[in-house]
């Protein structure tokens, strides 16, 4: 025997038989309740144990469901790009594609004014016309330059300058 199983057995050889059979009775009842504890104890494990089966099974279904619709995902989005295509062409999907790649975006430009300035010599300042002011000013020189007026030769249009004439014609306000 071993030294310390040596002394227990001295110790209990000094005890009487009431005080050996009181200890006994106490260690029966901590067995009983280190009993008690483990079957709670292996209970809890079992129920952890079929908790985590059941989410790992319900991981892997949705694991499943997110891929199927990943694919369902893709291939509406290119039937969908497909109806595009056949839509609006190839040549809108070219543009949509270098507006999405350029680094920058395209710089917007300002239409240009329906207005513009002349400079009157005579005056010494600036006029503005709009465009349509313009066109009528231009079509009354066109109907003047194409009319027959009465002159020296008789056979030259008006509006054109004779040879003493260089006076020039800016538009006016």
């Amino acid at each position: 025997m071993r030294v310390d199983e040596e002394r227990f057995y001295d110790s209990i050889k000094a005890l009487d038989r009431e005080r050996l059979l009181s200890y006994y009775v106490d260690l029966h009842k901590k067995y009983e309740e280190l009993l008690l504890n483990k079957n709670a104890s292996d209970r809890i494990t079992t129920e952890g144990v079929i908790q985590f089966q059941k989410l790992k099974k319900d991981y892997n279904e949705a694991l499943a469901k997110i891929e199927q619709l990943e694919k369902t995902v893709k291939k509406l989005s290119d039937q969908l790009g497909l109806k595009n295509r056949a839509i609006f062409g190839r040549a809108t999907e070219k543009f949509i594609d270098t507006l999405m790649s350029s680094e920058k975006p395209p710089e917007e430009f300002e239409d240009e004014s329906q207005k513009e300035d002349c400079y009157n010599s005579s005056e010494e300042k600036h006029t503005v016309i709009t465009l349509s002011d313009y066109k009528k000013q231009s079509e009354k020189d066109k109907c003047r330059n194409n009319v027959i007026s009465p002159n020296k030769s008789g056979d030259k249009k008006s509006g054109t300058p004779e040879k003493g004439n260089t006076e020039t014609s800016y538009l006016s306000p």
